[in-house]
Protein backbone atom coordinates (compact mmCIF):
# COMPACT_ATOMS: atom_id res chain seq x y z
CA UNK A 1 0.00 0.00 0.00
CA UNK A 2 1.41 3.72 -0.82
CA UNK A 3 0.01 6.74 0.97
CA UNK A 4 -1.48 9.79 -0.54
CA UNK A 5 0.66 12.38 -2.75
CA UNK A 6 -1.32 15.21 -3.17
CA UNK A 7 0.55 16.19 -6.48
CA UNK A 8 0.79 14.35 -9.65
CA UNK A 9 4.14 11.91 -10.03
CA UNK A 10 4.90 10.12 -13.03
CA UNK A 11 5.86 6.85 -11.20
CA UNK A 12 6.89 3.38 -12.38
CA UNK A 13 5.91 0.46 -10.21
CA UNK A 14 4.93 -3.51 -9.93
CA UNK A 15 1.53 -4.10 -9.60
CA UNK A 16 -0.07 -6.36 -6.47
CA UNK A 17 -3.19 -6.81 -5.09
CA UNK A 18 -3.72 -5.48 -1.97
CA UNK A 19 -6.42 -5.87 0.57
CA UNK A 20 -8.09 -2.78 2.30
CA UNK A 21 -9.24 -4.59 5.91
CA UNK A 22 -12.07 -3.32 7.46
CA UNK A 23 -11.51 0.24 7.38
CA UNK A 24 -13.65 2.51 5.37
CA UNK A 25 -13.26 3.82 1.84
CA UNK A 26 -14.60 7.69 1.95
CA UNK A 27 -13.75 9.37 -0.38
CA UNK A 28 -10.79 6.95 -1.46
CA UNK A 29 -11.45 5.93 -5.35
CA UNK A 30 -8.77 3.16 -5.12
CA UNK A 31 -8.05 3.01 -1.65
CA UNK A 32 -9.15 3.58 2.08
CA UNK A 33 -9.51 6.16 4.89
CA UNK A 34 -7.20 6.07 8.09
CA UNK A 35 -8.28 8.72 9.98
CA UNK A 36 -8.49 11.94 7.83
CA UNK A 37 -5.87 10.36 4.85
CA UNK A 38 -6.52 8.24 1.76
CA UNK A 39 -4.12 5.41 2.00
CA UNK A 40 -3.97 4.03 -2.00
CA UNK A 41 -3.78 0.94 -3.23
CA UNK A 42 -0.47 -0.58 -5.22
CA UNK A 43 -0.12 2.16 -7.90
CA UNK A 44 -2.63 4.76 -7.07
CA UNK A 45 -1.58 7.94 -5.92
CA UNK A 46 -3.32 11.88 -5.16
CA UNK A 47 -5.22 12.88 -2.36
CA UNK A 48 -8.26 10.57 -3.05
CA UNK A 49 -5.88 7.95 -4.43
CA UNK A 50 -7.98 8.87 -8.02
CA UNK A 51 -5.26 8.44 -10.65
CA UNK A 52 -2.86 6.12 -12.13
CA UNK A 53 0.69 5.28 -12.22
CA UNK A 54 2.08 6.04 -15.68
CA UNK A 55 3.89 2.92 -16.08
CA UNK A 56 3.19 -0.51 -14.71
CA UNK A 57 5.66 -3.31 -14.47
CA UNK A 58 3.78 -6.54 -13.61
CA UNK A 59 7.27 -8.75 -14.34
CA UNK A 60 7.33 -11.66 -16.63
CA UNK A 61 3.73 -13.35 -15.85
CA UNK A 62 1.84 -15.30 -15.64
CA UNK A 63 -0.64 -13.25 -17.27
CA UNK A 64 -4.34 -13.87 -18.37
CA UNK A 65 -4.89 -14.25 -22.18
CA UNK A 66 -8.64 -14.43 -23.14
CA UNK A 67 -10.25 -16.42 -25.89
CA UNK A 68 -13.47 -14.83 -27.36
CA UNK A 69 -16.27 -18.07 -27.81
CA UNK A 70 -19.62 -18.44 -28.51
CA UNK A 71 -21.50 -21.21 -28.77
CA UNK A 72 -25.71 -21.52 -28.78
CA UNK A 73 -28.16 -23.49 -26.02
CA UNK A 74 -30.42 -25.40 -27.57
CA UNK A 75 -32.24 -26.73 -24.61
CA UNK A 76 -32.90 -23.17 -22.37
CA UNK A 77 -35.51 -21.18 -23.28
CA UNK A 78 -34.83 -17.51 -23.32
CA UNK A 79 -36.39 -15.07 -20.94
CA UNK A 80 -35.43 -11.36 -20.81
CA UNK A 81 -34.01 -11.63 -16.82
CA UNK A 82 -30.90 -13.12 -18.73
CA UNK A 83 -29.97 -10.27 -19.46
CA UNK A 84 -30.33 -8.54 -15.78
CA UNK A 85 -27.15 -9.74 -14.42
CA UNK A 86 -28.78 -8.67 -11.09
CA UNK A 87 -31.61 -10.94 -11.69
CA UNK A 88 -31.98 -14.80 -9.73
CA UNK A 89 -32.07 -16.19 -13.36
CA UNK A 90 -29.09 -15.09 -14.74
CA UNK A 91 -27.09 -15.94 -11.52
CA UNK A 92 -28.45 -19.59 -11.67
CA UNK A 93 -27.98 -19.88 -15.07
CA UNK A 94 -24.37 -18.37 -15.15
CA UNK A 95 -23.55 -20.75 -12.09
CA UNK A 96 -24.56 -23.36 -14.12
CA UNK A 97 -22.77 -22.71 -17.69
CA UNK A 98 -19.71 -22.27 -15.69
CA UNK A 99 -19.93 -25.40 -14.28
CA UNK A 100 -20.38 -27.60 -17.29
CA UNK A 101 -18.56 -25.55 -20.09
CA UNK A 102 -15.74 -26.13 -17.33
CA UNK A 103 -15.61 -30.09 -18.14
CA UNK A 104 -14.59 -28.72 -22.17
CA UNK A 105 -12.32 -26.93 -21.56
CA UNK A 106 -10.57 -28.10 -18.51
CA UNK A 107 -8.30 -30.05 -21.00
CA UNK A 108 -7.55 -26.40 -22.95
CA UNK A 109 -3.42 -25.63 -22.16
CA UNK A 110 -3.60 -23.01 -19.93
CA UNK A 111 -7.15 -22.67 -18.72
CA UNK A 112 -8.40 -20.54 -16.34
CA UNK A 113 -11.74 -20.50 -16.24
CA UNK A 114 -14.46 -18.56 -18.47
CA UNK A 115 -16.16 -15.26 -17.81
CA UNK A 116 -19.43 -14.92 -19.93
CA UNK A 117 -19.89 -10.84 -21.80
CA UNK A 118 -23.30 -11.38 -23.23
CA UNK A 119 -26.68 -13.57 -23.50
CA UNK A 120 -28.42 -12.83 -26.40
CA UNK A 121 -32.28 -14.44 -28.04
CA UNK A 122 -31.59 -17.05 -30.57
CA UNK A 123 -32.40 -19.85 -28.71
CA UNK A 124 -29.76 -18.94 -25.71
CA UNK A 125 -26.84 -16.92 -27.41
CA UNK A 126 -24.10 -17.27 -24.59
CA UNK A 127 -20.88 -14.68 -25.75
CA UNK A 128 -17.71 -15.90 -23.62
CA UNK A 129 -13.96 -15.36 -22.69
CA UNK A 130 -11.95 -18.33 -22.61
CA UNK A 131 -9.30 -17.44 -19.48
CA UNK A 132 -5.76 -18.62 -20.55
CA UNK A 133 -2.46 -18.42 -18.85
CA UNK A 134 0.37 -17.57 -20.81
CA UNK A 135 3.62 -15.59 -19.91
CA UNK A 136 5.57 -13.47 -22.49
CA UNK A 137 8.56 -16.10 -22.93
CA UNK A 138 6.83 -18.01 -24.91
CA UNK A 139 2.92 -16.58 -24.45
CA UNK A 140 2.42 -16.25 -28.28
CA UNK A 141 2.77 -19.68 -28.75
CA UNK A 142 0.77 -20.87 -25.65
CA UNK A 143 -2.29 -18.44 -26.94
CA UNK A 144 -2.37 -19.98 -30.60
CA UNK A 145 -1.99 -23.38 -28.88
CA UNK A 146 -4.81 -22.62 -26.44
CA UNK A 147 -7.19 -21.49 -29.58
CA UNK A 148 -6.20 -24.39 -31.61
CA UNK A 149 -7.17 -26.75 -28.75
CA UNK A 150 -10.84 -24.58 -27.68
CA UNK A 151 -11.33 -24.67 -32.09
CA UNK A 152 -11.40 -28.76 -31.88
CA UNK A 153 -13.29 -28.99 -28.67
CA UNK A 154 -16.45 -27.20 -29.74
CA UNK A 155 -16.52 -28.04 -33.50
CA UNK A 156 -17.81 -31.63 -32.50
CA UNK A 157 -19.29 -30.92 -29.44
CA UNK A 158 -23.19 -30.81 -28.98
CA UNK A 159 -23.89 -31.29 -25.06
CA UNK A 160 -21.20 -30.30 -22.23
CA UNK A 161 -21.81 -34.08 -21.24
CA UNK A 162 -23.31 -37.22 -22.91
CA UNK A 163 -25.49 -37.40 -19.27
CA UNK A 164 -29.43 -35.85 -19.82
CA UNK A 165 -29.99 -32.68 -18.35
CA UNK A 166 -26.46 -31.15 -19.12
CA UNK A 167 -26.52 -28.04 -22.16
CA UNK A 168 -26.65 -28.97 -25.31
CA UNK A 169 -24.83 -26.82 -28.14
CA UNK A 170 -25.96 -25.92 -31.72
CA UNK A 171 -22.27 -27.36 -33.09
CA UNK A 172 -23.05 -24.94 -36.98
CA UNK A 173 -23.18 -21.44 -34.53
CA UNK A 174 -20.40 -22.62 -32.62
CA UNK A 175 -17.32 -20.06 -32.97
CA UNK A 176 -13.95 -19.45 -31.42
CA UNK A 177 -12.25 -16.10 -31.91
CA UNK A 178 -8.98 -17.18 -34.11
CA UNK A 179 -6.44 -14.21 -33.59
CA UNK A 180 -2.91 -13.50 -32.60
CA UNK A 181 -2.11 -12.49 -28.89
CA UNK A 182 -3.18 -8.98 -28.06
CA UNK A 183 -0.30 -7.99 -25.60
CA UNK A 184 -2.11 -4.75 -24.55
CA UNK A 185 -5.33 -6.80 -23.30
CA UNK A 186 -3.13 -8.48 -20.90
CA UNK A 187 -3.16 -4.90 -19.09
CA UNK A 188 -6.95 -5.20 -19.16
CA UNK A 189 -6.44 -7.33 -15.74
CA UNK A 190 -4.59 -5.01 -13.75
CA UNK A 191 -6.05 -1.87 -14.92
CA UNK A 192 -9.35 -0.80 -13.38
CA UNK A 193 -12.09 -0.80 -16.20
CA UNK A 194 -12.66 3.06 -16.68
CA UNK A 195 -8.94 3.28 -17.27
CA UNK A 196 -8.32 0.75 -19.66
CA UNK A 197 -8.40 2.82 -22.78
CA UNK A 198 -5.84 4.66 -21.61
CA UNK A 199 -3.42 2.13 -21.38
CA UNK A 200 -1.16 -0.19 -23.45
CA UNK A 201 0.75 -3.30 -22.99
CA UNK A 202 4.42 -3.26 -24.15
CA UNK A 203 6.56 -6.42 -24.46
CA UNK A 204 9.88 -5.39 -22.60
CA UNK A 205 12.56 -8.12 -22.38
CA UNK A 206 9.76 -10.77 -21.76
CA UNK A 207 8.47 -8.62 -19.20
CA UNK A 208 5.25 -6.61 -19.58
CA UNK A 209 5.11 -3.50 -19.52
CA UNK A 210 1.55 -1.29 -18.77
CA UNK A 211 2.46 2.33 -20.20
CA UNK A 212 -0.64 4.79 -20.04
CA UNK A 213 -0.86 7.71 -22.56
CA UNK A 214 1.51 9.83 -20.35
CA UNK A 215 4.17 7.16 -21.22
CA UNK A 216 6.54 8.17 -24.25
CA UNK A 217 6.72 4.08 -24.38
CA UNK A 218 2.97 4.62 -25.49
CA UNK A 219 2.29 4.16 -29.36
CA UNK A 220 -0.69 7.42 -28.16
CA UNK A 221 1.59 9.55 -26.21
CA UNK A 222 0.18 12.67 -24.50
CA UNK A 223 2.82 14.71 -24.31
CA UNK A 224 2.81 18.01 -21.52
CA UNK A 225 6.05 19.36 -22.44
CA UNK A 226 7.28 21.52 -19.72
CA UNK A 227 4.27 19.77 -17.49
CA UNK A 228 3.53 16.54 -15.83
CA UNK A 229 0.99 14.23 -17.20
CA UNK A 230 -1.38 12.16 -15.00
CA UNK A 231 -4.04 9.40 -15.45
CA UNK A 232 -7.54 9.63 -13.72
CA UNK A 233 -10.85 7.91 -14.95
CA UNK A 234 -11.29 11.11 -17.30
CA UNK A 235 -7.89 10.87 -19.38
CA UNK A 236 -4.80 12.20 -19.14
CA UNK A 237 -4.14 15.54 -18.11
CA UNK A 238 -1.30 17.95 -17.92
CA UNK A 239 -0.14 19.90 -14.77
CA UNK A 240 2.05 23.14 -15.59
CA UNK A 241 5.34 23.10 -13.70
CA UNK A 242 6.52 26.98 -12.80
CA UNK A 243 10.30 27.44 -13.27
CA UNK A 244 12.39 30.11 -11.67
CA UNK A 245 12.09 32.44 -15.33
CA UNK A 246 8.86 31.18 -16.56
CA UNK A 247 5.39 30.21 -16.54
CA UNK A 248 3.48 27.40 -18.51
CA UNK A 249 0.45 27.44 -19.75
CA UNK A 250 -2.33 25.66 -22.14
CA UNK A 251 -3.60 22.14 -22.45
CA UNK A 252 -0.31 20.63 -23.10
CA UNK A 253 1.79 23.46 -21.15
CA UNK A 254 3.28 24.38 -24.39
CA UNK A 255 3.03 28.19 -23.86
CA UNK A 256 5.52 29.91 -21.81
CA UNK A 257 5.32 33.47 -19.94
CA UNK A 258 8.21 35.03 -19.36
CA UNK A 259 8.32 36.03 -15.02
CA UNK A 260 10.65 38.99 -16.11
CA UNK A 261 8.52 40.03 -18.89
CA UNK A 262 5.04 40.24 -16.77
CA UNK A 263 7.09 42.11 -14.04
CA UNK A 264 8.19 44.60 -16.42
CA UNK A 265 5.33 45.49 -18.37
CA UNK A 266 3.10 45.50 -14.83
CA UNK A 267 5.70 48.10 -13.82
CA UNK A 268 4.91 50.00 -16.85
CA UNK A 269 1.81 49.27 -16.96
CA UNK A 270 1.23 51.21 -13.20
CA UNK A 271 3.40 53.85 -14.18
CA UNK A 272 1.76 55.04 -17.34
CA UNK A 273 -1.56 54.50 -15.37
CA UNK A 274 -0.15 57.03 -12.78
CA UNK A 275 1.33 59.59 -15.27
CA UNK A 276 -2.34 59.41 -16.86
CA UNK A 277 -3.92 60.12 -13.55
CA UNK A 278 -1.57 63.17 -12.26
CA UNK A 279 -2.14 64.44 -15.95
CA UNK A 280 -5.67 64.50 -15.86
CA UNK A 281 -5.77 65.88 -12.16
CA UNK A 282 -3.22 68.79 -13.60
CA UNK A 283 -5.89 69.16 -16.57
CA UNK A 284 -8.79 69.31 -13.55
CA UNK A 285 -6.96 72.01 -11.44
CA UNK A 286 -6.16 73.99 -14.71
CA UNK A 287 -9.95 74.48 -16.05
CA UNK A 288 -10.98 75.00 -12.06
CA UNK A 289 -8.71 77.90 -12.26
CA UNK A 290 -9.75 79.17 -15.04
CA UNK A 291 -13.38 79.12 -14.15
CA UNK A 292 -12.58 81.20 -11.08
CA UNK A 293 -10.74 83.26 -13.22
CA UNK A 294 -13.36 83.79 -15.96
CA UNK A 295 -16.48 84.59 -12.48
CA UNK A 296 -13.65 87.33 -11.17
CA UNK A 297 -13.82 88.74 -15.29
CA UNK A 298 -17.39 88.43 -14.91
CA UNK A 299 -17.70 90.46 -11.54
CA UNK A 300 -15.30 93.50 -12.62
CA UNK A 301 -17.50 93.63 -16.12
CA UNK A 302 -20.24 93.56 -13.89
CA UNK A 303 -18.81 96.56 -11.78
CA UNK A 304 -17.91 98.35 -14.87
CA UNK A 305 -21.34 98.31 -16.51
CA UNK A 306 -22.71 99.70 -13.29
CA UNK A 307 -20.45 102.75 -14.30
CA UNK A 308 -20.19 102.76 -18.00
CA UNK A 309 -23.57 105.10 -17.65
CA UNK A 310 -21.94 107.84 -16.02
CA UNK A 311 -18.34 107.77 -18.34
CA UNK A 312 -17.26 110.69 -20.26
CA UNK A 313 -15.52 111.99 -22.84
CA UNK A 314 -11.92 113.42 -22.85
CA UNK A 315 -12.26 117.02 -22.47
CA UNK A 316 -15.54 116.92 -19.81
CA UNK A 317 -15.48 116.60 -16.05
CA UNK A 318 -17.70 115.24 -14.20
CA UNK A 319 -20.53 118.11 -12.46
CA UNK A 320 -20.60 117.62 -8.92
CA UNK A 321 -24.28 118.94 -8.82
CA UNK A 322 -25.29 116.65 -11.43
CA UNK A 323 -26.88 114.57 -8.85
CA UNK A 324 -29.28 116.13 -5.83
CA UNK A 325 -28.43 115.67 -2.09
CA UNK A 326 -31.88 113.42 -2.39
CA UNK A 327 -29.97 110.92 -4.25
CA UNK A 328 -32.24 112.19 -7.60
CA UNK A 329 -30.43 112.01 -10.69
CA UNK A 330 -30.67 115.43 -12.29
CA UNK A 331 -30.16 115.40 -16.48
CA UNK A 332 -30.26 118.82 -16.87
CA UNK A 333 -26.66 118.59 -14.87
CA UNK A 334 -25.07 115.69 -16.29
CA UNK A 335 -22.24 117.00 -17.50
CA UNK A 336 -20.91 120.45 -18.48
CA UNK A 337 -17.88 120.85 -20.62
CA UNK A 338 -14.85 122.34 -18.93
CA UNK A 339 -12.60 124.03 -21.24
CA UNK A 340 -9.65 126.54 -19.88
CA UNK A 341 -9.70 130.30 -21.51
CA UNK A 342 -5.79 130.97 -21.10
CA UNK A 343 -6.43 133.71 -22.99
CA UNK A 344 -8.21 135.37 -19.87
CA UNK A 345 -5.41 134.57 -17.30
CA UNK A 346 -3.60 137.76 -16.41
CA UNK A 347 0.36 137.04 -16.89
CA UNK A 348 0.90 140.43 -14.61
CA UNK A 349 -0.19 138.52 -11.32
CA UNK A 350 2.90 137.58 -9.17
CA UNK A 351 2.25 134.13 -7.24
CA UNK A 352 3.99 134.48 -4.01
CA UNK A 353 4.50 131.32 -2.28
CA UNK A 354 4.72 131.27 1.58
CA UNK A 355 8.35 130.81 2.63
CA UNK A 356 8.50 126.69 4.63
CA UNK A 357 8.80 127.06 8.38
CA UNK A 358 10.98 124.34 10.09
CA UNK A 359 9.63 123.73 13.50
CA UNK A 360 12.01 123.21 16.74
Amino acid sequence: MTTNDASPTNNTTSISRSTTGTQGKGDCVNGYLSGSMCVCDDNFHGSQCDLISNEIRPGGGPFTAKVKATVVVLNKGYSMDLIDKTSEEYKTFEARFENEIRKLYESVTGYDGVRITSIKRGSVVVEHEVLININLINGTEQYTTAVRELNETLSGTNCTSNDPGFLEFDVSRTQVQDRALDVSALCSELIPEDMRQYFSGVNESNKLLCSSNCSSKNPEFFNCNAGQCSISKAGPHCYCKTSDQFWYTGDRCANSVSKAGVISGVTIGLAVLALTIITLLIIVSRRGKNKTKERLIDNEQSWFDVWDGEKFEKGQIKNSDSNSTSGVQRPEYDSVDFRPALDKVDRTIKVTTARARVGH
